[in-house]
């Protein structure tokens, strides 16, 4: 099945937007990433409702993106 994607005349972005008829099966990264920016200092289940989506969709994507955003650090350790 095709996806919907729309353009903004505004700032010019491509987005998925199904105008409620329950045919999009994904979303954009950009739109995950917005999802995984909110979660910052928010928890997930607060997000969700937002977007009306199920806790274990935002869980996802938090846990996917935010896990590559982080950067490994090596501790020194002083004796």
């Amino acid at each position: 099945m095709a996806i919907p994607r729309h353009r903004c005349v505004a700032c010019n972005l491509t987005f998925t937007y199904d105008f409620g008829l329950g045919i999009v099966q994904a979303s954009s990264d950009m739109f995950r990433k917005e999802l995984v920016r909110l979660c910052h200092g928010r928890s997930i289940s607060d997000v969700a409702p937002e977007y009306e989506l199920p806790y274990t969709t935002v869980e996802h994507c938090y846990y996917f993106l935010a896990t590559n955003e982080l950067t490994e650090e090596i501790a020194l350790l002083s004796v």
